[in-house]
């Protein structure tokens, strides 16, 4: 074997390293952004649980505003009638 042969041979070992290595980290990029791709879809569903439910409550506020506004106004309409 001649020093060139031997040079060859290193430098196709150690491309051959480099390029496992790169895809082992291309591996686990990918299952890393799985795993964040699928907190993102957790978090998106809680965070639609959570638009839903203040929606609710929204609705429920209005709902008690305006039951609470009409038995003022009839209260009023009461003590007017009396003082009539």
């Amino acid at each position: 074997m001649t020093i060139e042969s031997i040079i060859q041979y290193y430098t196709i070992a150690l491309f051959g390293l480099v390029i496992v290595f790169l895809l082992y980290i291309v591996y686990s990029m990918e299952k890393k952004m799985s795993s964040m791709s699928d907190e993102i879809n957790e978090l998106s569903g809680a965070f639609d649980k959570t638009c839903y439910g203040l929606e609710e409550l929204n609705k429920h506020v209005e709902t008690s505003i305006k039951i609470t506004l009409s038995q003022q106004a009839k209260n009023e309409m009461d003590e007017l009638q009396k003082k009539v």
